[in-house]
């Protein structure tokens, strides 16, 4: 089954407030269970979803709804190629770019999480 990144960044443009500039989309995805998030760049600073909620009127039901949408689309994709984290970047011109990391930092998740907003989130 080939993943429609396409169909995730469109979803995750709908949820982004006017002056958005980028948006980076964190996917951590087992069998079990996700953790996803997505950090939105307007006027040249880092939101994190939870902020938009609160700040540009984004229900937590719409995104919750993305999230499990995104795990939808994304589980096929970990069961067949066993990666660890799937970053999803879009910039507002419509270019999206997909990295995956496939080591394994389960025993050190907050340094790794510490290290992936340092290389992603730069102003």
């Amino acid at each position: 089954m080939n993943t429609n990144y396409s169909l995730i960044a469109s979803k995750l443009v709908e949820l982004q407030p006017d002056n958005w500039s980028k948006v980076i989309a964190y996917a951590q995805i087992t069998e079990e269970s996700y953790e996803i998030c997505f950090y939105s760049k307007i006027d040249g600073k880092f939101y994190k979803n939870y902020e938009l909620e609160r700040t540009h009127d984004i229900s937590r039901t719409e995104v919750r709804s993305l999230f499990r949408s995104i795990y939808d689309e994304l589980l096929p994709d970990y069961r067949e190629n066993h990666w660890y984290v799937c970053t999803i970047q879009i910039e507002r011109n419509g270019h999206f770019i997909v990295e995956y990391e496939y080591t394994d930092y389960t025993e050190n998740s907050m340094e790794y999480k510490k290290s992936w907003k340092e290389k992603y989130l730069k102003s």
